[in-house]
């Protein structure tokens, strides 16, 4: 099977099924309003051989109160023993997909690469589009055998809050409402870090949720290879990573770096300053 690391279409990954040991599909579908909804969804049909992972308790650690963010980054040996439950070793070809737009799957995306794996990539148009494509589901739950994965060097650098200064610039990834604090549906508190720019995750993607051309998601980004580092954050540390997986996926080559805290966590401490409205 070739080797995906940013993006992969339906129909290719339709092809790899049955002639692929070494793929491992995880299904990520989530509503934040609905936290049962993903796995009924799983239930109910699925890509065949996939297994299911909750955001809130397989792909986050423990919330501390006051201290964390909605969807806390798990430690590196939590993350490996996860993708050693799913049976994934060092040379697997992970592919994770959520809905539609990726931006839970990209979750999977930087959590593997956190641990040192690069062959792990995203469903292009998710399960909207397999479905519509009218490829093989299934609605019998996987039972993968667990390997004795290890950890590797990182592929990833996360960051604390502390060292959100020495980012420039930092990419906040949610809507631009969200960004300005003219409307916040998930927070206690609307608006973004003070020198954030906004660069929502969703313009990444056409109106039918597919990926843009490589070159139209470079456009978007090539302005960012002059940065020493630059930071991304959204509401929780989840869809921040589809602008991870963009930039991998159009080739732009800049030091990135995750704060997976993100909003939800800076503003934890209400000595932080939060800014509202558009970038001066």
């Amino acid at each position: 099977m070739k080797q995906y690391t940013s993006i992969i279409d339906s129909q290719d990954l339709a092809a790899a099924l049955s002639n692929s040991d070494s793929l491992v599909i995880i299904d990520t579908r989530f509503n934040l309003k609905d936290q049962a909804w993903g796995r009924a969804e799983y239930t109910s049909g699925h890509i065949p051989g996939a297994v299911y992972a909750d955001l809130d308790h397989d792909l986050s650690s423990e919330i501390i109160p006051g201290v964390t963010g909605r969807h806390p980054w798990p430690e590196r040996e939590a993350i490996r023993d996860l993708f050693a439950s799913w049976g994934v070793q060092e040379d697997s070809q992970i592919v994770a997909y959520d809905q539609s737009h990726g931006g839970i799957a990209a979750r999977v995306w930087a959590m593997a690469r956190y641990i040192g794996i690069d062959t792990v990539c995203i469903l292009n148009g998710g399960w909207q589009e397999w479905a519509r494509l009218q490829l093989p589901a299934s609605t019998s739950a996987a039972d993968p055998k667990p390997s004795d994965l290890q950890l590797k060097s990182p592929l990833l650098d996360i960051v604390s809050v502390e060292e959100l200064t020495a980012l420039s610039p930092l990419i906040d990834a949610r809507t631009a409402a969200r960004y300005q604090g003219i409307s916040e549906p998930i927070d206690p508190i609307a608006g973004h870090i003070p020198g954030a720019i906004n660069m929502p995750f969703l313009d990444n993607l056409t109106e039918s949720l597919l990926w843009k051309s490589r070159e139209e998601v470079a456009k978007r980004f090539n302005h960012l290879v002059i940065a020493d580092a630059v930071g991304v954050y959204c509401g929780s540390g989840v869809t921040a990573c589809h602008n991870l997986v963009a930039m991998e996926y159009a080739g732009v080559d800049v030091n990135e770096k995750l704060y997976p805290g993100s909003w939800s966590e800076y503003i934890t401490d209400p000595k932080r300053e939060v800014r509202l409205g558009k970038m001066p």
